[in-house]
């Protein structure tokens, strides 16, 4: 069957339940209540920290060996975005409740199974020959967390970090990512020839994938801390 909706909106849907599960998953919603327990936040925003690191890694290996203006523009404002502003706050927030990042190279020992497994995944992606692989494998992360956010917004926050951390996510420049996330998935989806799906299948399955790493994400965020 063919669709006239645009193909960010075909990947969406096609992970509709996955999709839900993430918004509504108990991490979110304990936020949403103000009554999540700061210890859960903080193994949380411990393992993000060193996803969104080890990620930027990825991002500038990709942006040296970039072949088209198109990847090379995509990998210089994510690297951008994830440095100057988001793995920012994460140290701002984490240094108003006295938690430091540095060094590094300690900070990593206690990454879990499941952030290595995610990095392990966006890795693969990056190494295949298709641009689009990499960018249907990061689109989830980014997209959700906006969607969590915006619906978030009112929220009367009583713990400071749930508050700036929400309003970094639902922010105009967060949507303005997630928009040109979206665009260039449409823009890839109309370089395939249409006499051949194969390519969107395969950026399907990736988008898919990520998405259940999102999942496992949150997943091991609230289990993981007690």
């Amino acid at each position: 069957m063919i669709s006239n909706n645009p193909f960010s909106e075909e990947l969406q849907h096609s992970c509709y339940e996955i999709w839900n599960k993430i918004l509504n998953h108990r991490f979110i919603f304990e936020i949403q209540q103000d009554n999540l327990p700061l210890n859960k936040f903080i193994f949380y925003l411990k393992q993000d920290h060193i996803f969104l690191t080890e990620f930027c890694k990825l991002l500038q290996t990709s942006a040296n060996i970039a072949n088209t203006k198109e990847e090379i523009e995509f990998f210089e404002t994510l690297i951008n975005n994830t440095t100057m502003f988001e793995i920012k706050m994460q140290e701002e927030i984490m240094d108003s409740i006295g938690i430091g990042t540095k060094p590094y190279p300690a900070f990593i020992q206690y990454t879990t199974t499941t952030t290595s497994n995610y990095v392990s995944f966006l890795k693969s992606a990056k190494e295949t020959d298709y641009f689009g692989i990499f960018v249907s494998a990061i689109a989830p992360c980014p997209w959700t967390y906006f969607e969590i956010a915006n619906k978030l917004t009112k929220v009367a926050f009583k713990t400071p970090v749930y508050k700036k951390w929400i309003q970094f996510y639902s922010s105009k420049e967060s949507q303005k990512q997630v928009s040109d996330i979206k665009e260039l998935l449409n823009w890839l989806a109309m370089q395939t020839d249409n006499n051949n799906n194969q390519k969107k299948l395969i950026l399907m399955k990736y988008f898919t994938t990520a998405c259940n790493y999102e999942l496992d994400f949150w997943n091991m965020a609230y289990l993981n801390g007690e």
